[in-house]
C-alpha cells in the first residue's frame, strides 16, 4: 500500500470519528424528578447574544420535558457559595453548555449555522456526568433561533432521563 493511500485512510478514519464525536459519560438515566438548575452557557461564537439565547431555549425545552422542578442561575460566576446554595435547595444536577457557532453566514446562498455542546454536571462534585454535541444548518427562512431550537430540542431529547412529568407530551411535540 503506498504512502498516499495510507495517509488518506488515516485522515478518512479521523474525519469519520470526528463527525461521530458523541460523548455520553453516563449510560444510566438521570432522574427527571430530581431538582435541576439551568446554568449559563459559555459563548465561544462571534454572536455576543448566542449564549443567552441558547440558555433561554434550553430552559424552555428542558422545563417542558421535566416539569417545574427546575431553577435557573443567571450569574456566569458559579462560586463555592453558589454551589452550597444549590445543595441547600437540593439541586442535584446542573444543565449547561457552550455555543461554538450561532450565526447567519452571508454569501450567494446565505445559511444559518448553529453548533452547541450540552453537559450535565453533578453539582455536589462538579463532575461532568453527560455531554453531547451537535451542529445544524438551515436557511435564512428558518432563522438562527429556529435552527438553534431544533438542535437544542434534539440534544435534550437524547439526554437519558427517567420518564418525567411531560415526557409523553415531548415525544408528541415537534417545534417545527
Amino acid at each position: 500500500m503506498n504512502a498516499f493511500l495510507r495517509i488518506f485512510l488515516v485522515f478518512y478514519w479521523l474525519a469519520l470519528t470526528a463527525c461521530a464525536m458523541d460523548s455520553i459519560l453516563g449510560e444510566s438515566p438521570f432522574n427527571a424528578d430530581e431538582a435541576w438548575v439551568i446554568l449559563p452557557f459559555t459563548n465561544q461564537s462571534d454572536n455576543p447574544e448566542a449564549a443567552e439565547q441558547a440558555t433561554d431555549l434550553t430552559e424552555t425545552m428542558f422545563r417542558f420535558r421535566i416539569g417545574e422542578n427546575l431553577a435557573r442561575e443567571h450569574s456566569p460566576d458559579i462560586s463555592a457559595k453558589t454551589a452550597e446554595l444549590f445543595q441547600e435547595k437540593n439541586y442535584r444536577y446542573g444543565l449547561t453548555g457552550s455555543v461554538r457557532e450561532w450565526r447567519l453566514a452571508e454569501g450567494v446562498e446565505p445559511t444559518v449555522s448553529v453548533n452547541v455542546t450540552m453537559q450535565v454536571i453533578e453539582l455536589a462534585t462538579g463532575s461532568v456526568e453527560w455531554s453531547k454535541s451537535g451542529a445544524k444548518t438551515g436557511t435564512t427562512k428558518d432563522g438562527v433561533n429556529g435552527v438553534g431550537l431544533k438542535l437544542i430540542s434534539e440534544l435534550i431529547e437524547r439526554l437519558p432521563l427517567t420518564q418525567g412529568i411531560n415526557e409523553l407530551k415531548l415525544r408528541q411535540f415537534q417545534p417545527y
